[in-house]
């Protein structure tokens, strides 16, 4: 590997582990499509989480899967014919048309939702339960990130949900 492959590489890896540790801070509020500025370089990344813990992200041509494992953050490149299977599915645009002070929570882990101790129209506080999901058998409260208004519920009681499905929309209380 000759000196520009090896910044190549390294770069890559950069951009890599921004996006991944980005999402693991925001996944509840942001698309899986991201644009990361490093030393004045903007990237394109597309992340498609397979678990709480593995996640695939495409940049630049490229798969690679990471796993997070005892605090090791574990970066594979994904052989070609793998890249052809890589998609992230998001709901229709309509669907989560967001105004600029509101905010999507989406599902952070696969499961089924048990309660929604929410409405439409609705008004929470940061830190207030929104709904009860099962996931691998232990039950999960989703709580409000911040204080605003349930403009729009995607899920019903029953329904089972996979990562990055959109939940809620919240419309950001004015002060």
């Amino acid at each position: 590997m000759n000196y520009s492959e090896h910044v190549a590489l390294r770069i890559k890896i950069a951009v890599v582990l921004a996006a991944v540790k980005f999402w693991m801070k925001y996944k509840h509020t942001i698309t899986p499509d991201l644009k990361l500025s490093i030393s004045n370089n903007i990237y394109h990344v597309k992340l498609n989480p397979k678990t709480e813990s593995e996640i695939e992200v495409k940049f630049d041509d490229e798969v690679f899967e990471v796993k997070y494992e005892n605090g090791i953050f574990n970066i594979l490149p994904l052989v070609k014919e793998k890249k052809e299977e890589f998609k992230v599915k998001l709901p229709k645009k309509e669907e989560f048309a967001l105004e600029e002070d509101e905010v999507l929570i989406r599902a952070q882990t696969a499961g089924k939702i048990l309660k929604i101790l929410v409405n439409e129209g609705d008004l929470v506080r940061k830190n207030n339960a929104l709904l009860i999901m099962e996931a691998m058998k232990m039950e999960i409260e989703l709580n409000s990130p911040l204080t605003g208004v349930i403009r729009k519920i995607f899920v019903k009681v029953g329904d089972t949900v996979k990562i990055n499905d959109p939940l809620i929309i919240i419309k950001r209380k004015s002060r």
